[in-house]
């Protein structure tokens, strides 16, 4: 049995969802995932051949969430410790040039001590009028160009397509690429989504 206390009831009701239990001495790993998360993870590639999600991709990336999860809550040089009833931000994936982030929480078990801990991902799509995006953008302090940027960005957009949307230089671009790395200490673009993503 689960204890699902702390946890948003309709958590499940409306996204793409995988249920994990990693492997342990006595019980068999256990994935379950609904239609949604599969349609999401099976469209990773443009290219049709390859769109089948094997179980063996699907156990990866559940273990490398599940690592991630598990940092991040043990994590003490965050300034905010991560509560452990909350949604965590660990990873974000492409699915037909649509961007997702991956989300997770930990599911306790009730009782007994030889039992697991479960684990349940979110993926949810990203959009530009997001209400937690638009919070977490004025908590970074972004311009409103900038704010732009990194929205076409999560989009999966190139420099050079950037730059053509917002009637720019491929070399402005890169300037103000530049400066919102240096805002968010970030080091690359996949930095800066995940910056900005990890505080929603």
């Amino acid at each position: 049995e689960i204890n699902l206390k702390g946890h948003d009831e309709d958590l499940l009701s409306t996204t793409a969802f995988i249920f994990y239990s990693p492997r342990s001495l006595k019980n068999r790993q256990k994935i379950f995932l609904n239609q949604e998360a599969l349609q999401i993870l099976s469209n990773q590639t443009s290219d049709t051949s390859k769109n089948k999600l094997s179980p063996n991709l699907l156990s990866s990336l559940c273990t490398k969430w599940m690592n991630l999860l598990q940092t991040k809550l043990t994590d003490k040089s965050e300034n905010k410790p991560a509560s452990e009833s909350m949604l965590i931000h660990l990873d974000t994936i492409m699915s037909y040039r649509r961007r997702y982030s991956v989300k997770g929480i930990i599911l306790y078990p009730q009782s007994g001590n030889s039992a697991i801990n479960s684990y349940i991902f979110i993926i949810q799509r990203f959009a530009g009028d997001n209400q937690n995006l638009l919070k977490a953008f004025r908590q970074c302090q972004l311009s409103n160009r900038e704010r732009e940027i990194i929205k076409l960005l999560i989009n999966g957009e190139s420099n050079k397509q950037i730059a053509y949307s917002l009637g720019l230089s491929p070399n402005t671009i890169k300037s103000y690429m530049k400066l919102i790395m240096v805002k968010l200490g970030a080091s690359n673009r996949s930095g800066i989504i995940t910056a900005i993503l990890s505080k929603i």
